[in-house]
């Protein structure tokens, strides 16, 4: 599985992940489908809600990490190109706690398409990042 996820995280060249613009550098962010219709200045937080909806429904506590209790948090970093497909994905997790960072990934990895942000009226890939926190409560 390991290398099956290590070849899905690196469809982007360097140039294109070069050019990629930050997520608060665009004009337009990229929209989840749900979020099309949302009024202007409202889109952050339709982005926002719709991907805290996407991480609890497929989000799981690996079985193999609670019986090893592991924990903490796992930062993912990726880039929606300019197609709105998520490419790139990278994790920084726990040392010795790839499990966790296995599960960010497949959890990214079903992230819908998105419709594309724009910079000066043009589609281009933009990075975004966050943490999933890994806790077992008692």
């Amino acid at each position: 599985m390991k290398n099956n996820i290590e070849n899905l995280k690196n469809k982007l060249s360097k140039e294109e992940v070069r050019k990629a613009l930050k997520f608060t550098d665009v004009d337009k962010i990229p929209v989840f489908d749900a979020c099309k219709k949302a009024a202007k200045g409202e889109e952050s937080d339709c982005f926002n809600n719709e991907m805290m909806h996407h991480i609890s429904k497929y989000f799981s506590y690996p079985g193999e990490a609670v019986r090893q209790s592991l924990q903490g948090d796992v930062w993912v970093r990726f880039i929606i190109d300019k197609s709105g497909y998520v490419k790139n994905i990278k994790t920084l997790g726990p040392d010795n706690a790839e499990i966790l960072n296995n599960e960010a990934t497949r959890v990214v990895l079903k992230l819908p398409r998105f419709k594309p942000a724009k910079k000066g009226g043009k589609r281009t890939s933009v990075k975004y990042g966050f943490p999933i926190n890994f806790s077992l409560e008692e």
